[in-house]
């Protein structure tokens, strides 16, 4: 986050121990933190971190600020930070002065990005960050003569100059990846003229080359030209240089040397680069290996995972301000006491970029590391045997100009065989051809009868050497059993070469292999793991010495970023190598007979209640817990009156059971308060069902006096446990920061804080007529202040909230998480509107922000949060985000909420569409525990990238979309109850399920009576027999009347009939067999059935949607086909088609970056879009997944272009309104185009509007 980034356009100056004057100028200001000094903003938290002002330890005054931080080890890089923000003046500099002490036993753990610091940044106009502004400080360790701690205080000056653009500098203060504890004091701000400021060497322009290479080689001997430049830690025990005393070739290698594991100088670190005197490579946008020898020589320790002997490349922008690519290789301890080695990567200097910088080092380990014979040199392959020409395995592009590109077609090409090896594991003959090491892995026969292996638990590999193309791009897929899942000790699975050449890592563009979740990829058949190769491990390579090893759960600090498995893997089948991202089945890969929607078990109403009775059941059971929950009425008062419990937590609602014992008023702010909140604030939302049920008929509750009188014990309670910038959340302190002493909330997360608005406007008119508004109360529980009226005590506590949301609280990178804090402001104002409506902030600005927040309206930063066909782009919007089937049903849940609080037309629309968006990305399965169910897509998530995907019928609330007409909402509702997840789910102890149950039920409560009535439950059918299938049509033909059936279509369709072929189903004896089968037969036709091998769905539980979702195996069209779809979202680059029953979902440019969470639409050049995307393939026998290499000829957010088997998808995703000129030229005449279900002429020039998508089958040609 806090990035050393000086800008050309900014002068700064650290002075170590120089006493800055603080006074100086008349409007300078200085803070000493001091009890009627503003407060600071907290911009960043931890809660291993205590902070808070210090009144025993300070410069001046009576108080200083300070930041304790906890022993952390590496690896934990916790911040906690202050913040103040200050107008600027264009024509103005400023400097600003800060004192810090330093305790005895502070250590930077991070010696680059770690310490205590300061720093500042520059905003614009809208309160956001300049790119390329913020400049980092951290205070080295300090060196003491002597033990009096109190003196050693020392102080720096900082001088800044604002770019045209600034508008508001914001400087912070905090202390980050350290141990022990610094205090601030005496910040001064002061505003200097410009001729004051002091000139800073190292923000002056310098030298570099002046021209281009197109290639560099450099072997450390000394005729060369001294590109290289030197940095060590201080006191670092170590030692650096050119040595001739080994060499790869030539007379010298350089070389680093550690006998010492020193992690306390600077983490004994040392640096060769490059970057010396801004002598960097500059070369040519292109592809380019960069390669070098390396030995190690031991004994090699590393005092983590993360640190020892690493190699370091970063591309950076023409102007040198900004990375736009970035690899890195840090040696493990196997790569100790080898031969020389050689190691090599690819890299993509992208358009706008030509500098490539090299750091090479140690860092806080022992042992010799050598380096020798480095060389960067373009690839030359098909790849970029033209610099603007790409082949993809049947389809050649390049880009013409600015806004145009050429796509050539070879329909023969894509048709051929693309499968260059295979290794079938377990089978020995195979093995051997293929020079298997097999480790301790061992074979099994499973799935359909193959062979496979299972690695053996830890560290164990198997290794096998495969064909590869030299020129190629290449893929390898894993062949897996589709039942397995649901097990973290294996759930990752990964592969590289012998020299470690993929550097893969959960959360990244090189993701793991296959991600084992809670859902089978495909029950009782087999799916297929695709993975891209890097150019580096193939290019001129016939063979590649393969490596593949699994883990647990994914571990960000872990050096692979899994845990080790404690587990044999899962079953492995094949291994092959192929040039297409899709893998084309091959003769001996079995399919299952399992289709992916066959018959499953259904959950039954545990009691025999219809669901409407069920349900209504449920939800008056989930309110009386809540009653209970809370510290109300005669138990309660009796606590307080023995002393089990304090008279301050009055009104609170805990979180489950409530004991009414919690001890004194110390261990309720220490110990209850904070799971009176939960994570993010969630445990707040329960209470909201409670007021619901005042005003509901079908609640034991409803206009119940006493349920209006805890809303207001409750929302008392809110008021005196607000902290005192307006939030409850509270990560930091993990204690009570309400009255009367009230502290500061931490910023955070607040999902559930909407709750204190949402309960007003619930039962505010009640709360109104009773006349509480207008009694006293108190509302900071000191006796020596006076109570004030509630109605004023209310209208604070929402007008505070809506500031913490929207003001206090930065806007949230996530999108869930921006629009979690957002409906929580708008909930505080409709409650605001009830009270003192003067106070609401203007409807313009609040719909403004709104609107942002849901995509109607871009961000400050022009970022579109939320697409207009309703995906939600996580992380942070269309520049950075995409479809994620795990936060991105948030973001829709949300703006259905919004929808629901408002009633705003456009954001209902937004609700409506983004109902119906996630439903192409839904999946009709049996579930790992055997139910139907319904599947949300993960394969192509961006953000979390977790195996097949989550049961999930809509996100929390997205059922209540069915009040805005949403048909997909109804559909989701249907299958939630008919699929009996309504029964494995608890209204009960999920009290954010409970409340949208209510809302869901106020949209469809009387269509779900309606639908109830008559219907029946019954037990598991899952051993009905197959032969049952007959008698189920038979069953139904006779109560429907229906005379046309295959069976018997000359017989009049009569029990007698009906026996006679009972007897041609199960033999003679039908007397018993008639009673028995004929009532598991309805059962199996009150519910659902598959019918022989066609999908007879019968639709029981009807809410009215008259709809299938796309998936749905029964969505069907008049000629009993599947219906074919093509659903494009180009502002998320993200892809759902039905096609010849084949599912295949894609997101291009699958994380791609723009270097920072929202940018100034000015930096769209310093992008770094990724050019992958990642697939999800499915049909009735199998499926597959992974990721493989795409075009974005003209860059960022122009057009996409991707094949992928049958497939070409052209995808114009500008999102400025830019066209694009495409010339098709093919082998054949006409192709037919998915999205218009057209023949189109593929010999011609065609112009692309903006947000325009073409999928071509290369099968269909003419």
């Amino acid at each position: 986050m806090f990035k050393k980034i000086i800008s050309i356009a900014m002068v700064c100056t650290m002075l170590a121990s120089f006493v800055p004057n603080v006074t100086a100028l008349e409007n300078a200001v200085v803070y000493g933190f001091e009890k009627k000094e503003e407060k600071w903003n907290i911009q960043a938290t931890n809660g291993r971190i205590v902070t808070g002002v210090d009144t025993e330890i300070f410069r001046s005054g009576e108080q200083s600020y300070k930041f304790d931080a906890i022993t952390l080890t590496e690896g934990e890089n916790e911040i906690s930070a202050i913040s103040k923000t200050f107008d600027s003046d264009y024509k103005d500099a400023y400097k600003v002065g800060i004192w810090y002490l330093l305790s005895e036993d502070y250590t930077r753990i991070d010696a680059q990005n770690g310490g205590a610091f300061f720093e500042y940044t520059l905003l614009d106009k809208n309160g956001m960050e300049i790119p390329d502004s913020t400049y980092s400080y951290y205070i080295s360790a300090p060196s003491y003569e002597d033990d009096i701690y109190s003196q050693h205080w020392s102080g720096n000056d900082f001088y800044i100059i604002p770019t045209k653009d600034t508008a508001q500098i914001r400087i912070s203060i905090g202390i980050k990846a350290a141990t022990g504890q610094v205090n601030f004091d005496d910040i001064s701000f002061e505003k200097i003229d410009r001729k004051n400021v002091l000139s800073n060497p190292i923000t002056t322009n310098q030298t570099v080359m002046p021209n281009s290479r197109d290639s560099y080689t450099y072997g450390w001997e000394g005729d060369e030209e001294n590109w290289w430049g030197t940095n060590i830690s201080k006191n670092a025990v170590a030692e650096m240089g050119v040595t001739s005393e080994y060499a790869h070739s030539g007379n010298s290698c350089y070389m680093f040397k550690a006998d010492t594991l020193n992690v306390t100088a600077e983490n004994n670190q040392m640096i060769v680069n490059n970057k010396y005197n801004g002598s960097y490579f500059r070369v040519k946008p292109g592809v380019y290996d960069v390669s070098w020898w390396y030995k190690i020589i031991g004994p090699y320790k590393r005092a983590s995972n993360s640190w020892g002997m690493s190699v370091n490349i970063i591309v950076y922008s023409d102007d040198g301000k900004t990375q736009t690519a970035n690899v890195s290789k840090t040696y493990l301890d196997s790569d100790a006491d080898k031969d020389w080695q050689q190691r090599s990567y690819c890299i993509t200097v992208p358009e706008g970029s030509s500098l490539v910088r090299i750091n090479i080092g140690l860092r806080a380990s022992t042992g010799t590391f050598l380096i020798d014979d480095l060389s960067v040199a373009p690839l030359v392959t098909d790849l970029v045997s033209d610099p603007n020409l790409e082949n993809y395995h049947g389809m050649t592009l390049k880009k013409l100009d600015n806004d145009s590109v050429y796509v050539n077609i070879n329909t023969k090409e894509a048709e051929k065989d693309d499968v260059l090896d295979y290794v079938v594991l377990g089978d020995e003959e195979s093995e051997k051809a293929h020079n298997a090491d097999t480790g301790k892995s061992v074979v099994g026969y499973g799935g359909l009868g193959d062979t496979y292996r299972q690695i053996y638990p830890g560290d164990d590999k198997i290794w096998v050497t495969m064909k590869v193309d030299p020129d190629k791009m290449n893929y390898i897929t894993v062949k897996l059993w589709g039942s397995e899942c649901e097990n973290k000790e294996i759930q990752n699975l990964m592969i590289n070469d012998e020299f470690g050449t993929l550097q893969a890592k959960y959360g990244t563009v090189w993701p793991v292999w296959d991600n084992m979740y809670e859902e089978p990829g495909q029950r009782g058949s087999y799916f297929y793991a695709t993975y891209r190769l890097p150019m580096a491990m193939t290019h001129g390579r016939t063979e590649v010495r393969f490596q593949v090893y699994h883990g647990g759960d994914a571990n960000a600090y872990s050096a692979n970023g899994m845990n080790a498995a404690t587990e044999y893997s899962r079953q492995l089948y094949k291994l092959v190598t192929h040039t297409d991202p899709s893998y084309q089945k091959m003769a001996d890969d079995k399919d299952g007979d399992t289709k992916r929607y066959d018959l499953g078990a259904i959950k039954v109403s545990p009691n025999g209640l219809s669901p409407y009775d069920y349900i209504i059941n449920e939800m008056n059971a989930g309110i009386e817990d809540i009653k209970k929950s809370q510290n109300y009425g005669k138990e309660w008062d009796e606590a307080v009156a023995a002393g089990r419990s304090p008279a301050g937590a009055y009104g609170a609602v805990l979180e489950g059971t409530n004991s009414m014992s919690h001890g004194s008023w110390e261990n309720w702010k220490n110990v209850h308060y904070v799971k009176c909140l939960g994570s993010n604030s969630e445990n707040q939302k329960g209470i909201r069902a409670m007021a619901m049920a005042y005003n509901r008929e079908w609640s034991n509750y409803y206009h119940d006096p006493e349920i209006i009188d805890r809303c207001v014990a409750w929302l008392d309670y809110q008021v005196r446990s607000q902290g005192s910038n307006g939030g409850w959340d509270n990560s930091i302190y993990k204690t009570w920061i309400g009255g009367p002493d009230r502290m500061e909330a931490d910023g955070g997360i607040n999902a559930g804080a909407r709750a204190v608005g949402e309960v007003f406007t619930e039962v505010g008119d009640a709360i109104i007529a009773a006349g509480y508004l207008d009694e006293y109360m108190d509302d900071d529980l000191n006796p020596n202040t006076p109570e004030i009226k509630r109605r004023d005590a209310y209208a604070n506590m929402y007008v505070k909230g809506t500031d913490y949301m929207f003001n206090v609280i930065n806007r949230k990178p996530a999108v869930n998480q921006e629009l979690f804090n957002v409906v929580s402001g708008v909930a505080f104002q409709m409650a605001l509107k009830m009270i003192s409506p003067s106070k609401c902030m203007s409807d313009a600005d609040l719909k403004k922000r709104m609107y942002e927040a849901s995509g109607i309206m871009r961000t400050p930063r022009q970022s579109i949060l939320i697409s207009p066909k309703g995906l939600s782009m996580e992380t942070i919007g269309h520049f950075d985000g995409a479809y994620d089937g795990n936060y991105g049903p948030h973001g829709a849940a949300m703006v259905a909420d919004l929808a629901l609080i408002t009633k705003d037309p456009e954001l209902i629309k937004k609700a409506v569409n983004a109902s119906h968006a996630m439903n192409y990305f839904a999946d009709t399965v049996v579930n790992h525990k055997g139910y139907n169910a319904i599947r949300r897509e993960f394969n192509i998530n961006t953000r979390n990238y977790k195996g097949p995907g989550r049961i999930e019928y809509a996100a929390w609330n997205n059922f209540i979309a069915a009040g805005f007409g949403s048909k997909d909402s109804v559909r989701s509702m249907e299958l939630f109850i008919e699929y009996g997840e309504l029964y494995l789910s608890s209204l009960v102890s999920d009290r954010r399920l409970l409340y949208y149950m209510i809302l869901n039920f106020d949209a469809m409560g009387d269509d779900i009576k309606k639908a109830s009535e008559g219907y029946k439950t019954y037990a598991d059918i899952k051993d009905i027999p197959q032969e049952a299938a007959i008698v189920t049509l038979a069953w139904k033909n006779i109560i429907e009347g229906v005379n046309d059936t295959n069976f018997a279509p000359d017989d009049k369709i009569d029990e007698k009939t009906f026996k006679r072929w009972l007897q041609n189903a199960f033999g003679n004896d039908t007397e018993i067999k008639y009673n028995s089968v004929m009532s598991r037969a309805q059962a199996a036709y009150e519910i659902y059935y598959r019918l022989l091998d066609d999908g007879v769905y019968i639709t029981k539980f009807d809410l009215g949607s008259g709809i299938y979702m796309p998936n749905e195996p029964w969505n069907k069209d008049e000629n009993g086909n599947q219906k074919e779809y093509v659903f494009s979202d180009e502002i998320s680059q993200s892809l759902s088609l039905q096609h010849k029953g084949e599912f295949v979902r894609m997101t291009l440019n699958w994380r791609s970056t723009m270097n920072g969470f929202y940018y100034a639409d000015n930096h769209r050049e310093h992008a770094i879009y990724s050019q992958v995307f990642r697939w999800h393939e499915m049909n009735d026998k199998w499926s597959a997944h992974g990721n493989g290499y795409m075009a974005s000829p003209l860059g960022l957010r122009r057009i996409n272009i991707a094949k992928y088997g049958n497939y070409i998808i052209i995808m114009n995703c500008s999102d400025e309104d830019k066209a694009v000129n495409v010339e098709l030229e093919a082998d054949v005449s006409k192709i037919h185009d998915l999205v218009t279900d057209t023949m189109m002429d593929v010999n011609n020039s065609i112009t692309m509007p903006a947000l325009s998508t073409i999928v071509l089958d290369l099968r269909e040609t003419n």
